[in-house]
């Protein structure tokens, strides 16, 4: 059971975004953040690119008033700060995705250089003994965060879904400390990044009286969670007092990571860039085959879910670190199969991708 710290960390940064993002959704227009239809956008209107803005704000307060001065916290908001910004000037203008990589990697030297959050070692992927990354720690470390952060942005393009995904890894953390007697309270971040995703995903997804979503996150939000996520994930992956395996990890976020590497791969062989964006997602194909934005929703957060309890229970029973990367090896090629042969037939699970 959650302490009354955790509690008031979790209340504080949903209420804050709840309050905090009508008024963004209500200015959007002057501060020139709003989503317009295109040939790869399904939603009608314009919408709100504010969603960013609220769970920053959210968890600027939330940690502000009860976190300041805990290690990690100031350099985690500054961090932050620096990839909502970036993403603020992208989703008005379009920045060059070179530059929207250089602030990911100071982003990221501030949080191995400040906060001294950094992977590492992988643990025993080769056998009973660890595998220390010594000097490549720091480049490993930029290249990872750099890679979930850019996940979780490219997973956003259907209502409810980034938040939803990163819910899912947030609750696998949470669960993880609790299976081993760690109190919610000591997971101030994860608690506090929870609130403000949760009161942000009320608004973006689609409910039964409210056909669509009321917000999107925009670049900034996407960059923003992913990073703080990443962050969260090699922050308690490493040290003697680590929750999970660096492995299991993997598993909690292994929906967008699957989508991803697959997307990349398929682009570079095409002859594309690999950051153009098209509409060959796991979404597109629930999307494409005929079925809804809710069906698809459930579909990819269950098998989320799937692969968090996958990765939960591997931990739980100690299966050697090396089996279970094996394991998500596997997945991710039974994953990319699957999906490859689907677009090339242009069937998906029975049905016609249009």
């Amino acid at each position: 059971m959650l302490t009354s710290g955790a509690h008031w960390d979790f209340l504080l940064a949903f209420a804050v975004v709840l309050i905090a993002l009508p008024l963004f959704i209500r200015f959007a227009p002057a501060l020139g953040l709003l989503d317009s239809p295109d040939d790869r956008k399904d939603h009608s209107g314009n919408v709100p690119m504010v969603g960013g803005l609220a769970v920053f704000l959210g968890v600027l307060v939330a940690l502000g008033l009860g976190h300041w001065n805990e290690p990690g916290t100031r350099e985690m908001l500054a961090s932050g700060l620096l990839l909502l910004a970036i993403g603020v000037v992208d989703d008005r203008s379009h920045t060059h995705p070179r530059y929207r990589f250089l602030v990911q990697i100071i982003a990221s030297a501030l949080m191995i250089f400040g906060a001294g959050v950094l992977l590492l070692d992988f643990g025993r992927l080769l056998g009973p003994f660890s595998l220390p990354l010594g000097w490549l720690a720091i480049p490993v470390t930029v290249f990872c965060v750099v890679g979930v952060t850019n996940a979780t942005n490219m997973i956003d393009g259907m209502d409810g879904l980034s938040a939803s995904l990163v819910l899912v890894a947030l609750a696998a953390l949470g669960i993880s400390a609790a299976l081993q007697g760690i109190s919610a309270a000591a997971l101030p971040h994860v608690m506090v990044l929870g609130g403000a995703v949760a009161a942000y995903w009320l608004f973006n997804v689609r409910l039964p009286w409210r056909g669509r979503a009321l917000a999107f996150f925009g670049d900034a939000g996407t960059l923003l969670l992913g990073f703080l996520l990443a962050w969260l994930l090699v922050e308690h992956s490493q040290g003697p007092g680590r929750i999970i395996a660096p492995v299991t990890a993997l598993w909690f976020f292994a929906v967008p990571l699957f989508d991803t590497v697959f997307l990349m791969i398929q682009r570079k062989l095409a002859g594309k860039s690999m950051v153009e964006a098209d509409r060959r997602h796991l979404h597109h194909a629930f999307l494409r085959s005929g079925r809804s934005v809710n069906v698809t929703l459930l579909a990819m957060v269950l098998l989320a879910a799937l692969m968090a309890g996958a990765g939960l229970a591997m931990e739980v029973l100690a299966v050697p670190e090396y089996w279970r990367f094996y394991a998500f090896l596997l997945v991710s090629g039974v994953y990319y199969l699957a999906m490859s042969r689907s677009w090339r037939s242009k069937r998906f699970f029975g049905r016609l991708i249009q």
